[in-house]
């Protein structure tokens, strides 16, 4: 449920930064055209991968078919290579949204290789006998 806690906690700031920071997404806002394009284009594809990632999540969490499991890999690998970009864009205009931009990076990058690696996700989702393998870890012990 971490994973859950994470992605979900992430989208609810993103969305409560919207709406306290409403004027930032108007273009009278900005001096010139050229930032309120850049932070659009910094701003809109972060909130997109993360209800990307969500939303295949939300499904695995009700299907918990091996197929979700891929689909939501295929999500983080998207919404990674879509915060990376923002993070470079951030890194040039915005440096002060770099750190949020970067750790949000790190937390993707992490849940993918958790998901990529994990035995627990491997037996939970694609053999479906985490039942058993949780058990004998507890005998065994």
């Amino acid at each position: 449920m971490f994973f859950y806690y994470q992605i979900f906690g992430t989208i609810v700031l993103l969305l409560l930064h919207l709406i306290w920071r409403f004027r930032e997404f108007l273009p009278s806002s900005w001096k010139s055209e050229l930032d309120h394009i850049v932070y659009m284009a910094a701003f809109l594809p972060v909130l997109f991968a993360f209800l990307l990632v969500g939303t295949v999540a939300m499904v695995l969490l009700s299907r918990r078919e091996w197929f979700w499991v891929r689909n939501l890999k295929v999500a983080l690998c998207a919404a990674t290579i879509l915060v990376t970009i923002s993070l470079l864009l951030d890194l040039v205009f915005f440096p002060s949204a770099a750190v949020a931009n970067g750790l949000r990076l790190i937390m993707l990058a992490l849940w993918l290789l958790y998901f990529s690696v994990s035995k627990r996700a491997h037996h939970v989702f694609r053999t479906h006998d985490w039942d058993k393998f949780g058990s004998q870890i507890t005998t065994d012990s």
